[in-house]
């Protein structure tokens, strides 16, 4: 496994499990969770691409995730997200979420004002544009 580049997960892998892995530029995680997002920086720092399956539940969780895993990770420039639902619990529809999620995370750091965003299908697609 020493030139995996991209691992697919359909479960939330054991902890034990992300130590062995060699560098890999592209997760696509059909499950995860908080603990995903935090831990990610750590167990996959050469990371490019993020493809994950998440309920957006508020602005302040989703840009607090973008914010940490773009500057906790260096080399990432695509975070993709399959909404589960596309109404949230609020009421609101997963791209006015996502683009106030935008604004928070552009206003918070300069290097991510050049953060865009994509939203289709029930997908919202983060891109880092390097200027």
């Amino acid at each position: 496994m020493p030139r995996l580049q991209c691992l697919i997960a359909f479960d939330d892998p054991p902890e034990y499990a992300w130590h062995p892995l060699p560098p890999i530029q592209r997760l696509d995680s059909r499950r995860c969770d908080f603990t995903l997002f935090h831990n990610l920086p750590e167990h996959a720092p050469h990371l490019s691409t993020l493809f994950v399956y998440y309920t957006i539940s508020s602005v302040r969780e989703l840009s607090d995730i973008l914010s940490s895993l773009y500057m906790r990770i260096p080399s990432l420039k695509l975070v993709s997200i399959k909404v589960f639902r596309t109404v949230c619990s609020n009421g609101s529809y997963y791209e006015e979420i996502a683009k106030q999620a935008l604004v928070q995370v552009q206003n918070r750091n300069k290097r991510l004002r050049h953060l865009t965003l994509k939203c289709d299908y029930g997908v919202a697609e983060f891109f880092l544009r390097i200027m």
